[in-house]
């Protein structure tokens, strides 16, 4: 049965270097393994131009009338479109997990439906009552991860590595507290299937963690 392992962190963690490290590794031990970036797609046509009209919508003001059926045309977008990603993405966890799971030992995935649901909440004001729904909703249509590693640093280190993301060290410690939040609930519904991993000093540390894990809980399941 093919293993599924994700890495989650906060942009500038090094979750895509200790994601293709660990490929390339197990690619070498003769593992069959797939290596899937999860927001592939994100920035389609469609999609930015959704947001763009959202973005908009901020803009106007509802005591114009010229205006008002503009506006709603766009809350009706705005309540729409995370339904229309989420839609979008149960073809791609049909297409990319469950078709493909048959041709790997192993699929190494780059973020996940959680960061998918994350943003999604950030950018178009979810509830947290509707957030957790989701999360429950999808964590039935993914296949159960073997390993969930979540790669730690702190804010002062994200925004050192990805400045032209972040407004200030601020909005970083804010979204990092966010990440907690989700973290906690991706515990409960994986339990036993994280492994933190601190990544802010030594990489090649952090490569050796999450590569000897990795072997460790590939054995216990052969």
């Amino acid at each position: 049965m093919t293993k599924i392992i994700y890495f989650l962190g906060i942009d500038g963690s090094g979750k895509s270097t200790l994601s293709q490290y660990l490929t390339n590794q197990l690619i070498s031990r003769e593992f069959r393994v797939k290596h899937i970036w999860w927001l592939e797609g994100e920035q389609t046509f469609f999609r930015n131009f959704i947001r763009n009209i959202n973005k908009q919508g901020k803009n106007l003001k509802i005591n114009k009338e010229k205006k008002y059926n503009k506006k709603i045309s766009i809350s009706l977008i705005k309540i729409i479109y995370p339904y229309i990603v989420l839609l979008d993405y149960l073809f791609f966890i049909i297409k990319r997990l469950y078709l493909q799971a048959v041709r790997y030992d192993i699929i190494v995935i780059d973020r996940s439906m959680y960061d998918t649901i994350f943003s999604l909440t950030n950018e178009f004001d979810i509830s947290e009552k509707k957030e957790k729904f989701f999360y429950k909703i999808f964590q039935w249509f993914l296949p159960s991860p073997k390993i969930i590693f979540i790669i730690e640093v702190s804010s002062n280190v994200a925004y050192d590595r990805r400045r032209e993301d972040f407004k200030s060290i601020k909005d970083v410690s804010h979204l990092l507290s966010r990440y907690e939040a989700l973290y906690s609930i991706i515990e409960k519904l994986n339990p036993g299937k994280i492994i933190r991993v601190n990544n802010m000093a030594d990489l090649k540390n952090s490569k050796k963690k999450v590569f000897e894990k990795t072997l460790f809980i590939l054995e216990e399941y052969k």
